[in-house]
């Protein structure tokens, strides 16, 4: 997996923070399609080659958790 260079990292880890205190996102409850939404929206932009991976993980999981329905 291409992964983002160090300062976009170090950027997600903080808006991930700000994002839990805000009460936006849930790290204990939150699904892990909503986990991969917000990294492939915190790095659309500036690493489409980790977004492009993220959105295929993003599919495989789905698949994976809709197949009973």
């Amino acid at each position: 997996m291409p992964c983002p260079n160090g300062k976009e990292c170090r950027e997600a880890y903080f808006h991930l923070l700000d994002a839990e205190k805000n009460g936006e996102i849930d790290i204990k409850f939150d699904s892990a399609e909503r986990r991969l939404d917000f990294l492939i929206e915190e790095w659309r932009d500036k690493c489409p080659a980790t977004v492009a991976i993220l959105e295929w993980q993003k599919q495989v999981i789905h698949k994976f958790y809709s197949k009973g329905d």
